[in-house]
């Protein structure tokens, strides 16, 4: 259906891993239809939605326990 683009960072320090990601360049359709075209142009909602969000993971690697969020980052850049 398309690509999400942006940055990533990968950092590890002894057994944890983290790995954020900032989707800053937001959601690219590939639409295959007129309605697909319309609804999902550059400045739609729904391909602009992935800019305001950012993914944050940690992971331990001698227990293989994972922790992740979601973060909406909206209120940042409307300051």
């Amino acid at each position: 259906m398309g690509s999400i683009s942006g940055e990533y960072w990968l950092g590890k320090k002894d057994e944890l891993v983290e790995i954020e990601m900032n989707m800053s360049d937001g959601w690219s359709p590939v639409p295959d239809s007129l309605f697909t075209r319309l609804m999902f142009g550059k400045k739609s909602l729904f391909c602009s939605w992935p800019k305001y969000y950012f993914y944050k993971q940690k992971i331990d690697l001698s227990t293989l326990e994972s922790s992740s969020f979601w973060e909406n980052s909206y209120c940042d850049f409307a300051k």
